[in-house]
C-alpha cells in the first residue's frame, strides 16, 4: 500500500509568501468538528448571501448578509478562544519575511513562539490573517471547497476586501465603492 506525501503548498497573499502543511488527519478531524460547532449558524447565512444557481464565479454576494454572518461568527467566540482557534490554525503554517537588516528572506514557524510570531507577521497588518486562515482550510479540507466550487475564493476575496483595514471600520476603499454592487 502507498502512501501519498502531503507537501505543503504555498501561497503569496498580500506580497507575503505563506506555506501550509496539511494536519495530521486525527487533527483534522477534531479541528472540522470545531468548526462545524462555532460555524454552524454562520455558514447557512454565508452561503445564503450568495445569489445566482448558475454560473457559481459571477454569482452576486450579498454584502449585508455577508458582513451578519461574519458579525454572527465572531459572537461565537470570545476574545481568548478566538486567539486559541487562530493559533491553532496555524500551527502548520510559516512565511517568509524579509529580515530587517539584511532584507533577505527569513523563514517564519508559527508552531512555536506563537505569541511574537504572530507579533512579527501581522503586527499593523491584523486582517492579512483572514485570507491566511482561508488558505489553511483550503489546504486542509480541499473536498470542501471543491464541492463549494469557486464560492471560496469568491468568499475569500470579498472577506479580504469586506476586512481591509480598521482604521475604516473594517471597510476599505474598495469594499466602500464595492458594496452598493454586492448587495
Amino acid at each position: 500500500m502507498s502512501r501519498q506525501i502531503f507537501i505543503p503548498k504555498s501561497k503569496v497573499i498580500n506580497g507575503v509568501t505563506y506555506k501550509v502543511a496539511p494536519f495530521p488527519a486525527v487533527e483534522a478531524l477534531k479541528l472540522k468538528a470545531h468548526l462545524v460547532k462555532i460555524l454552524g449558524p454562520a455558514l447557512g447565512r454565508l452561503i445564503g448571501s450568495i445569489r445566482g444557481a448558475g454560473d457559481v464565479l459571477n454569482a452576486e454576494v450579498n454584502g449585508i448578509e455577508l458582513a451578519g454572518a461574519l458579525d454572527g461568527l465572531m459572537s461565537q467566540l470570545g476574545e481568548d478562544a478566538f486567539v486559541a482557534l487562530i493559533k491553532r490554525m496555524l500551527g502548520a503554517a510559516s512565511c517568509e519575511i524579509p529580515d530587517e537588516t539584511t532584507g533577505k528572506p527569513v523563514m517564519i514557524s508559527f508552531a512555536s513562539d506563537f505569541d511574537t510570531k504572530l507579533d512579527l507577521v501581522f503586527q499593523g497588518r491584523l486582517f492579512d490573517v483572514y485570507p491566511v486562515l482561508a488558505f489553511v482550510l483550503e489546504v486542509n479540507y480541499p473536498d470542501f471547497f471543491g464541492k463549494l466550487g469557486g464560492i471560496g475564493a469568491k468568499l475569500q476575496t470579498l472577506i479580504s476586501r469586506r476586512l481591509g483595514s480598521a482604521s475604516d471600520g473594517g471597510l476599505n476603499e474598495s469594499a466602500k465603492s464595492e458594496s452598493s454592487t454586492l448587495k
